[in-house]
């Protein structure tokens, strides 16, 4: 009779320890999504500031004000690519996180800096 209480107190404790290992990785896992959205509002942020004052510095008929987002796009990408070879993070998020904050920055940026340059230069096509 001891030896069968034995055999479920060990089977218990090794479940027990499985659902720490899992718990703790589950609160890893969250953190780091954390740090991605973290990252991508403030690369968001950035980049419509960036292509904003740039939309306003530029003339009408130009198209600079969209270069930041170039740049983001591309950096995502090589981020992207560079996270399947190397296992890095940086600011408690992987690369392959900053990649995917790039891209959403740049694809939010591409969007709001569309909308106002279209509102900006609706009294010239009319003209």
């Amino acid at each position: 009779m001891k030896n069968e209480y034995f055999a479920l107190s060990l089977t218990l404790e090794a479940f027990n320890c499985r659902l720490k290992i899992v718990n703790n990785l589950h609160n890893g896992v969250n953190r780091m999504i954390g740090s991605v959205f973290i990252v991508g509002g403030i690369l968001t942020f950035a980049v419509v500031v960036i292509n904003l004052i740039l939309l306003k510095v530029t003339a009408a008929d130009k198209f600079v004000s969209y270069f930041p987002s170039h740049i983001f796009v591309a950096a995502g990408l090589v981020l992207l690519l560079v996270a399947t070879f190397v296992n890095e993070s940086f600011a408690g998020a992987p690369l392959g996180g900053w990649g995917i904050a790039s891209l959403f920055a740049a694809a939010i940026g591409y969007v709001i800096t569309a909308m106002i340059d279209a509102y900006m230069n609706e009294n010239a096509q009319n003209a």
